[in-house]
């Protein structure tokens, strides 16, 4: 979870990346929290997959003030621990994204 952080020099080092895949990791909150602040300020990503993890509601909130910020297309975030609190934050960001048009959220 801690390393989740060391993934922002990266994103601003490769402003081409368009898709971050950190699906399977143990991702908890904190790491969930560091990766939506690093993509909130890269606008290039259009793919975010941070499924089969376990991101619980803190995480979630985290992603969903991240979306409006970001031209993300797709959020894969299926298979987590949140709740009802972070299906609706990710919910409400989602609806401020225009650009996304695949959101997958089954399992959580």
């Amino acid at each position: 979870d801690g390393h989740a952080g060391a993934l922002r020099p990266l994103l601003q080092a490769n402003d081409g990346l368009q898709t971050v895949d950190v699906s399977n990791n143990a991702l908890k909150d904190s790491g969930a929290e560091a990766l939506a602040e690093a993509l909130s300020s890269h606008p290039a990503v259009r793919t975010f997959k941070i499924d089969h993890n376990s991101v619980g509601d803190t995480g979630a909130k985290a992603i969903g003030r991240m979306l409006p910020t970001t031209e993300l297309e797709e959020l894969h975030v299926h298979n987590n621990s949140f709740q009802h609190a972070g299906v609706l934050a990710i919910t409400l960001g989602a609806q401020k994204t225009p650009s996304l048009v695949l959101l997958n959220m089954r399992g959580t």
